[in-house]
């Protein structure tokens, strides 16, 4: 008997080892990836789009981590389309992953004026993906005429440089300089003048591509202001303020909608005799949820917060309002620039979208809560809430050039305001 439980132990092992063995032959062998190449690439260089992927060389060509590669060159936002083709080698199969660049050099010229007799003019340059390496430069120039009995035409301009993914590691730097003056007409009369510059170091921590997943920063900024006529006051002077930020992205790009989630946070302050003549410390956080909903392509609702606090200042800091204020085009859209102000403040929303007829035009709806204080310890349970209602535009053929009107009503009061910006 025990022979027997034996050679039935024996035979079922062999079975199960024979079923096994038969099903790993029945599973079909993935081809090995022999090269990547890329085509249509005119300008942005392959290591670029290699930093993106997941698979490489000598890899098995696994549909779903091809798939991800393709989609981590698309998530750069620096192309119209991104499509990969197979092709049967020698050993294995050859990848080609065939892109269709858009315009990276962006100048707008700026003419605007609002309801509050504000009005600006200038022209603010964009140069994405510079020199074929995903750089950016920026640049501005404006004009802008309030016309308040207390201020003048003020002028500002400045640039800026960013370079992610410097000598391909994952450390990036940001750089930048600004000016600013602005004539004040009370007091006798005197011009406030501001220079700025800084400088960024980053640091990316994603274990696939290399522009999404965890991020941190720290930075280093400088600002001198000035007061000269009859009338000055005394000038606030200089701050060396030293910043700290990380965050997180995961979003999937599909063109004409987005899917995912960012969000970030960071500390920043000075210290009076450390490079600064005066003390200041600031908070921040933020976060913004894309979802897509339904059947209908790029269909979608995007969800976010953010808050923010600042503490000290120069002397006479408090005059001015505060460092954050609501309102205006883009923060709670039925109501004036700057509507309320202060150091402390809180912003929730969502907006739902839909296409109409075409991919590239969806209307809008947009719900708003927030408000604003001196400090956070004297917030009181007022909310302001704005609904509106418009378009949004994608130009498909430009890089992150998404432009919106509309009409938006608040909800705690009568009345109506159009409201038209860059998304």
């Amino acid at each position: 008997m025990r022979g027997c439980g034996a050679l039935l132990a024996l035979a079922l092992v062999t079975g199960t080892a024979g079923m096994a063995q038969a099903h790993e032959d029945a599973a079909p062998e993935l081809p090995v990836i022999q090269s990547i190449d890329f085509a249509g690439n005119d300008i942005t260089q392959p290591k670029v789009m290699l930093r993106e992927m997941v698979v490489k060389p000598g890899d098995p060509a696994d549909p779903a981590r091809v798939e991800r590669s393709r989609q981590g060159i698309q998530d750069l936002g620096l192309f119209k389309s991104v499509a990969v083709r197979e092709t049967p080698v020698p050993g294995g199969v050859a990848l080609t992953f065939v892109v269709e660049e858009r315009w990276y050099i962006l100048p707008i010229p700026r003419l605007d004026a609002n309801s509050e007799g504000e009005s600006a003019y200038g022209m603010t340059l964009r140069w994405f993906n510079f020199a074929g390496l995903n750089h950016t430069i920026r640049g501005n120039y404006t004009r802008r005429d309030e016309e308040k009995a207390n201020k003048g035409e003020s002028i500002s301009y400045g640039v800026g440089y960013s370079m992610p993914f410097v000598a391909d590691t994952p450390w990036g730097i940001g750089m930048s300089v600004g000016h600013s003056e602005t004539p004040i007409t009370d007091f006798g009369g005197y011009t406030e003048s501001v220079d700025s510059a800084g400088i960024s170091l980053t640091r990316s921590f994603a274990s696939g591509p290399a522009s999404q997943g965890w991020n941190a920063g720290v930075s280093l900024t400088w600002s001198d202001q000035r007061t000269e006529g009859l009338g000055a006051p005394e000038a606030q002077g200089t701050a060396a303020l030293l910043g700290l930020w990380g965050g997180y992205r995961d979003v999937r790009y599909a063109i004409y909608s987005e899917e995912g989630i960012v969000w970030s946070a960071g500390v920043a302050g000075a210290n009076e005799g450390l490079l600064s003549d005066y003390s200041i410390g600031s908070a921040r956080i933020g976060v913004t949820r894309y979802l897509r909903i339904g059947e209908r392509a790029h269909q979608s609702v995007h969800a976010f917060a953010a808050a923010a606090t600042q503490h000290g200042g120069p002397t006479g800091y408090r005059s001015v309002g505060g460092a954050y204020g609501l309102g205006g085009a883009s923060l709670l859209r039925a109501y004036p620039a700057d509507f309320v102000t202060g150091d402390f403040y809180y912003l929730v929303g969502a907006e739902y979208l839909r296409p109409i007829v075409w991919d590239w035009l969806r209307g809008v709806i947009v719900l708003e809560a927030g408000n604003a204080w001196a400090e956070a310890s004297s917030s009181d349970s007022r909310v302001y809430a704005s609904l509106g209602f418009g378009l949004r535009v994608r130009a498909t053929f430009l890089v992150n050039f998404e432009v919106e009107a509309g009409v938006a009503i608040p909800l705690d009061e009568g009345g109506q305001r159009f409201f038209a910006s860059k998304v």
